[in-house]
């Protein structure tokens, strides 16, 4: 289960026990109090319920997310100061909202933004496969006979989807520990150099229903970290790289072309940098 599912989770395993408790229900309009204290205890249950319903409703990419989610958690610490939390359950939802912008210095607004122009075709919404249901950003691998975590980055053209298209662009970089902060590195074919050093390296989907539908990477790409911030957990950074197309039943090949202008501004979301 994702950070982002578990966390859902917990605010609806609130809200159905609200519901199902033998609580005298609210009764009366309920104001905004999220950002002060509310009166009694009975109005703190039940601005929290209401930002609960309102949190769960939203998603990361809602231009008022993160606000919402600030009301969240101040709502739960006002009914824990007036209302107590026997058991800690309200605690460990204010622990586990993490995508909150404000409040703590450490915690970040989560993200996953990625654009890049495809052999001539600009794509300014890239996320990772998937992003619109799991809700995570990056990934942390490692790959057989190597003990070095790299840090995945992907992004696809069709990450709404449940299943993608045969014309899905998809770039994905993979990032060595050894280079987790800012510089300029070469985009490598490889997880290694010549040397047996492990060093940044992607792949793309690129048109796999077309009569060229295989892309291979060529020499000559860049990865450049612009920010790499652990307090406010946030990578950004550029890349560019030739690539060529291929077909999967003969050895023809067209290219090479290019992928350039590319941009990412992920959250370090993993469980990795906790």
């Amino acid at each position: 289960m994702t950070f982002k599912m578990h966390t859902r989770f917990l605010v609806l395993l609130f809200l159905t026990t609200f519901l199902s408790c033998n609580i005298e229900p609210f009764d009366g309009e309920i104001i905004d109090q999220s950002n002060s204290l509310p009166a009694n205890c009975e109005n703190a249950v039940g601005v929290a319920t209401v930002a609960a319903v309102n949190y769960v409703n939203a998603t990361p990419t809602d231009a008022n997310f993160s606000e919402l989610c600030v009301a969240y958690r101040t709502a739960l610490e006002n009914q824990i100061t007036l209302c107590g939390d026997q058991g800690g359950e309200f605690q460990l939802l204010i622990d586990n909202l993490r995508d909150c912008e404000g409040g703590d210095e450490n915690v970040a607004q989560q993200r996953a933004f990625m654009t890049a122009n495809i052999a001539g075709e600009q794509f300014d919404d890239l996320k990772p496969n998937g992003y619109n249901i799991l809700n995570k950003a990056v990934g942390v691998v490692t790959f057989s006979g190597s003990d070095v975590n790299y840090l995945r980055i992907q992004g696809n053209s069709e990450y709404q989807s449940l299943v993608v298209s045969g014309n899905a662009k998809e770039i994905t970089l993979f990032i060595p520990e050894t280079i987790w902060k800012e510089g300029v590195y070469d985009l490598n074919i490889d997880s290694t150099d010549m040397n047996g050093v492990a060093t940044p390296f992607f792949g793309i989907v690129y048109d796999t229903g077309s009569a060229f539908p295989l892309a291979f990477e060529r020499e000559g790409g860049k990865l450049t970290i612009t920010e790499f911030n652990l307090n406010t957990r946030v990578i950004k950074g550029e890349f560019e790289f030739p690539f060529i197309r291929a077909s999967n039943t003969t050895s023809e090949e067209i290219g090479p072309f290019d992928c350039k202008d590319g941009t990412f501004d992920y959250s370090l979301d993993n469980e990795f940098f906790d």
